[in-house]
């Protein structure tokens, strides 16, 4: 009787043993997805080199620009929600992982700074900043007098949020509105990068 108890008490014990393993390695899971969200732009992830960036977006339509291009930036233009636009893709230049992209609409564009206020907000939820009519510029923000901004997935090994942020443009003659998208990743390693010589 002893025995069949305590083997009774070994197999609870394994099996106990096995559940938590499973939920530990499900944990280490979701974490690590959580860690290795990179922002995508029309579905390509950023975390990727200037020339598989540009490649992909190739495959999506967009032309490069090359008279503009130069290491570390390139200009595209393609169809970005049915308009055509012009597309400025910016890579850290140690790693060459692309770190943001930003999309500026033609003046003759049918969107206004709300509607795209709208479709963003429909697609990445409430806007964690919002600044209007301002005087001082944000030092991230350049040149503009409105922006809304969201955040999404974090990176847990830099803290860095992917960011997209929607710019009314009062510097930019041939763009009413420009769209940001930025890696939170990518972004912290390029200021890393930058910095490091100081």
């Amino acid at each position: 009787m002893k025995n069949v108890l305590l083997h009774a008490n070994l197999i609870r014990i394994l099996f106990m043993k096995k559940i938590i393993f499973t939920v530990l390695f499900c944990v280490a899971l979701v974490a690590g997805y959580a860690q290795t969200q990179p922002m995508k732009f029309l579905g390509v992830s950023m975390n990727s080199t200037m020339s598989t960036f540009v490649s992909k977006l190739k495959g999506k339509g967009f032309v490069e620009d090359v008279s503009h291009t130069k290491p570390n930036y390139t200009v595209m233009k393609g169809t970005f929600a049915g308009e055509r636009v012009k597309v400025e893709i910016r890579s850290a230049a140690k790693t060459h992982l692309i770190y943001k992209v930003d999309v500026y609409f033609n003046m003759s564009t049918q969107f206004t700074y709300p509607d795209l206020q709208d479709r963003l907000s429909g697609k990445y939820g409430e806007i964690t900043q919002e600044v209007n009519n301002i005087k001082g510029e944000p030092v991230y923000v350049k040149y503009t007098s409105d922006y809304s901004k969201w955040q999404t997935d974090t990176d847990t090994l830099t803290q860095g949020f992917n960011t997209i942020i929607l710019s009314k443009c009062s510097y930019h003659s041939t763009s009413p509105v420009v769209i940001s998208y930025i890696d939170g990743k990518n972004s912290k390693v390029e200021a890393l990068e930058v910095n490091s010589d100081f």
